[in-house]
């Protein structure tokens, strides 16, 4: 099937879209799908944990950007913990990879749960926020906090590292992917994690070949 070209195209992560399912014969809504197979594990890879430092944390994607209130009597607008946004929950190794993935729950069981499936607990040392569902993983591994209420870093103390990925992920939010169905969610930060973890790499072609194994 042949796609139109690039002026019929609303904005470029259709293009983007329809030009994968175009040089891999794929129909349009399976190539959507096929952008986010390559990277369905959220990052994570088989075999493989974040071991060493690691940095967790969790952030909010949704929504619109936060504006002033315009009048004394507004509520102020809510922002991270608390919010009605979808969480995503990530763990980053300082000079390696992250993992991250839509939280159903940010209790401290969830948490653990997810840090004993992605990181390497004897091996490793974690670093979070002063968030007290954090507090049963030190009964597991090395943890580490950062009291963001004093202070943001304490020497190699921090959590700069996957505050920066959050970054990236909100600017793909409001920019290159101008939003999406919460459906997607999933999908979108597994892409992000791809890009990043693959930083290094030549990432085109390694994604064009996992997704003709994948078809």
């Amino acid at each position: 099937m042949v796609f139109g070209d690039i002026t019929d195209c609303e904005c470029e992560k259709e293009f983007v879209q329809l030009s994968t399912g175009a040089r891999l014969r794929f129909e349009p809504k399976d190539s959507m799908v096929h952008n986010g197979s390559y990277s369905r594990g959220d990052g994570k890879e088989r075999g493989a944990l974040l071991e060493g430092i690691i940095e967790a944390d969790e952030t909010y994607i949704g929504g619109k950007p936060r504006k002033p209130n315009k009048r004394e009597d507004d509520e102020p607008s809510k922002r991270g913990r608390g919010t009605e946004k979808t969480a995503i929950i990530g763990a980053i190794q300082r000079g390696g990879k992250v993992v991250a993935q839509v939280a159903e729950q940010l209790t401290g069981r969830s948490i653990l749960k997810f840090i004993r499936s992605v990181a390497n607990l004897k091996e490793s040392e974690l670093i979070t926020d002063e968030y007290q569902a954090y507090k049963l993983i030190g009964k597991e591994m090395k943890h580490t906090v950062i009291n963001h209420n004093e202070r943001f870093t304490d020497g190699n103390t921090h959590t700069n590292t996957i505050e920066g990925f959050w970054s990236l992920l909100k600017r793909a939010w409001f920019g290159s992917h101008h939003h999406y169905e919460t459906g997607y969610t999933p999908l979108y930060v597994a892409e992000i994690c791809y890009k990043y973890n693959y930083r290094n790499r030549d990432i085109f072609s390694k994604f064009i070949n996992e997704s003709m194994l994948v078809h």
